[in-house]
């Protein structure tokens, strides 16, 4: 593997990455502070940290875990590190599968209580979210990705460059973004 080191070309490069700081730092406070109304009652946060076993399901993730680290790491060496049908790539896609065969039989075993509940898996409407969610962020996640290497591969700009071209396509989505939850407020979408 390659060490990937930025390299800035100019000043300008070099405030253009500066600016996210002060920026983050400002906002930060108003972040902690900011309330955000719930429509379904929760208990307090410190009797939540009194139980943390009850509250979250912290063996369903220790199971969990290591079964999505397997099926990354598999698709990780597979064709790069280690061939195919290598023992290591095997052993790790078997592991991925042992480890997510125990994680369904602890969620099935846990009911409600689970990491992910199979109860929640039968609603129509967390299918029709998922499904919807995957498609959009597949396309925020594509265009995020590989449009500002377009800019700097095939245009050859700079990373400076790439990032004043890119920004239309980001104000759009904050601003689409934005007006959609206000919309959605003002039309009570959602709220029953």
């Amino acid at each position: 593997m390659s060490s990937f080191k930025p390299t800035y070309t100019n000043f300008a490069d070099k405030i253009g990455f500066y600016i996210n700081l002060p920026a983050g730092a400002l906002l930060f406070p108003f972040l902690l502070w900011a309330k955000i109304p719930d429509h379904i009652p929760k208990p307090p946060w410190k009797s939540v940290l009194r139980r943390p076993l009850a509250e979250f399901d912290l063996i369903g993730f220790s199971l969990f875990a290591p079964a999505a680290i397997q099926l990354f790491l598999a698709l990780h060496f597979a064709g790069s590190h280690y061939p195919w049908k290598s023992p290591e790539v095997i052993g790790l896609f078997c592991g991925s599968g042992a480890m997510t065969a125990i994680f369904c039989a602890w969620n099935s075993h846990q009911g409600d209580l689970a990491m992910i509940p199979f109860s929640m898996l039968r609603m129509p409407i967390m299918w029709a979210g998922c499904c919807t969610l995957l498609l959009l962020s597949g396309t925020v996640f594509v265009t995020a990705y590989f449009l500002p290497l377009y800019f700097q591969g095939v245009l050859g700009d700079s990373p400076f460059q790439s990032g004043v071209h890119f920004l239309p396509t980001i104000l759009t989505q904050v601003g689409f973004t934005l007006l959609a939850g206000r919309l959605g407020r003002k039309l009570r979408y959602g709220v029953e």
